[in-house]
């Protein structure tokens, strides 16, 4: 189709080299846009995952925090989300043991407190270990 022939002097044989020359780099510009796409989506996801895992860090370690301080909120649910949330999905094992140890001195303090979150951490803890057929026997 984008054949030029050299011999001929009429203006569609330029006109035809300028729209096969045209076409090719457009051709190229678009393969370049697409992996460039590409590229852009794959740092997005990539994004998005570190967003999440900082997000479930940080706000884990702000609960455990709260929960050193021995200074607990009348409603509970602020500092127990992220500390299980870490529990389940933390990378850093050192960083999901501070979070079991913050769990654990939280179920202390609530031990007495009626109506208290005691017996459904519990029960949530115990589904959790539950979940992996390869660390429960």
């Amino acid at each position: 189709m984008c054949e030029s022939n050299k011999e001929s002097s009429l203006p569609y044989a330029e006109l035809s080299r300028t729209y096969c020359k045209m076409r090719s780099e457009a051709s190229s510009l678009f393969d370049d846009l697409r992996s460039l796409k590409q590229q852009l989506l794959t740092t997005s996801s990539y994004l998005k995952c570190v967003q999440s895992n900082l997000h479930v860090t940080v706000s884990s370690l702000m609960a455990a925090a709260v929960v050193w301080m021995s200074d607990l909120p009348a409603k509970l649910n602020p500092i127990i989300l992220p500390l299980m949330a870490s529990i389940r999905r933390e990378q850093e094992e050192i960083l999901q043991d501070k979070a079991a140890d913050a769990l654990a001195e939280l179920i202390s303090y609530c031990v007495m407190r009626r109506p208290g979150p005691v017996e459904k951490l519990v029960k949530n803890i115990c589904s959790l270990t539950w979940m992996d057929p390869l660390e429960t026997p």
